[in-house]
């Protein structure tokens, strides 16, 4: 009897150490919300760690904003590429213009016989700059957005850069709609002895135009590095 009191006692003084030791599910919440039930293991000697609980949250927030800045770099990458291609591809189809369809018509003894010419050539085209504008502006804007909300902000120079370069795409926009509205009509429906001088007024637009994209690509290089 008294060897069974002792092994009883020796039991029920036994440290419950085994069950201390192992894994368990514990669940936290953040913001009222309950996040996740992971295993939460002792440190040192089987003993608790109740900072652990508070960590992982926020381990989780600093994951979701890296997540997130990468997301909004991505796209202002992306925005900014495809406004770059537009960009170009409207200044070199207006240098072009200039340089060798208009000087060439503007220079030849016949300018009258190339006029037919230059009409066909410049069919459609209003259609494609309308679509090109609209995608500039749409990736102008999505650059301005996804700039701001990227964590430093943009800086004060980067700011005035960029309003800068929206009234130089205002300038062009407003240059296309007069040559395009205006003088083009003018031209088609001119008489022979106005001729010159409404070739020199659309040539006049066409070189705004230009220099205003030009200038749009130059503000967006220096833009790049501040």
């Amino acid at each position: 009897m008294r060897n069974e009191r002792i092994t009883s006692a020796n039991v029920a003084h036994q440290p419950k150490s085994d069950g201390s030791r192992q894994s368990i599910l514990r669940r936290f919440s953040c913001d009222d919300e309950i996040i996740a039930a992971i295993p939460v293991f002792g440190g040192m000697h089987g003993s608790w760690n109740p900072s652990l609980g508070k960590a992982i949250p926020t381990m989780a927030g600093m994951a979701e904003g890296r997540f997130l800045a990468m997301t909004l770099t991505t796209l202002m990458r992306i925005f900014a590429v495809s406004q770059a291609v537009m960009l170009s591809a409207w200044f070199g189809i207006m240098m072009y213009s200039i340089i060798f369809v208009q000087r060439f018509q503007l220079r030849s003894a016949e300018p009258d016989a190339v006029e037919d010419i230059f009409q066909q050539i410049a069919h459609g085209a209003r259609k494609m700059a309308l679509q090109t504008i609209a995608v500039i502006a749409v990736t102008g804007t999505g650059l301005a957005v996804t700039r701001a909300l990227i964590t430093p902000g943009p800086s004060a120079e980067w700011i005035v850069l960029m309003c800068v370069k929206l009234v130089l795409f205002l300038v062009a926009c407003a240059t296309f709609v007069y040559q395009s509205w205006w003088v083009w009509p003018k031209r088609i429906f001119a008489p022979p002895d106005e001729m010159p001088r409404v070739r020199i007024e659309f040539l006049a637009a066409a070189i705004v135009i230009a220099v205003s994209l030009g200038s749009m690509i130059a503000v967006d290089v220096l833009a790049a590095s501040v």
